[in-house]
């Protein structure tokens, strides 16, 4: 797919007393999940833009943009949790609507929790219980996710 550049431009407020490292390495971990969306969002974005490109190169007479989606998708990483609207193109041919990114990331359709974030969940399903397992991801990583997702996805993996 090539390179993407993403430029980031962070305006973080210090206080002007009583400022500790611990207190800067705390607000840098606190804000590091909004760091994260907003590299995911931005990167997807680019990724976007250039899938949208191939399509409309391929076939200009075929297909033409048609918005974003009305309502944003919700995902949950391991990083973060961001949501995204996706492009959508409308196929003059057949009269619907498809998203590119959708097709060119592979991204299934109604999961918001994303493989990659349940990997500790089902790594400690050999040791406890789901409900546990799910209690220790949130405990450790601060994220929460269902124990019935956990066992749902294990037995779509098995």
């Amino acid at each position: 797919m090539g390179e993407i550049t993403v430029d980031l431009r962070l305006v973080i407020r210090i206080p002007s007393s009583q400022l500790t490292i611990n207190g800067v390495v705390l607000g840098l971990k606190q804000s590091a999940p909004e760091i994260h969306a907003a590299i995911v969002t931005t990167l997807l974005e680019a990724i976007e833009a250039k899938a949208v490109q191939r399509y409309l190169e391929k076939d200009p007479q075929r297909y033409r943009r048609n918005g974003h989606q009305s309502t944003p998708r919700q995902f949950s990483c391991s990083m973060c949790d961001f949501s995204y609207r996706f492009a959508q193109l409308k196929d003059r041919k057949t009269g619907r609507s498809l998203t590119p990114l959708v097709r060119a990331l592979s991204i299934p359709e109604q999961v918001r929790v994303l493989d990659e974030a349940l990997e500790p969940g089902i790594g400690l399903c050999a040791h406890v219980s789901y409900r546990r397992a799910a209690g220790e991801v949130e405990r450790i990583r601060g994220q929460a996710m269902s124990h019935t997702t956990i066992h749902r996805r294990l037995q779509q993996f098995a």
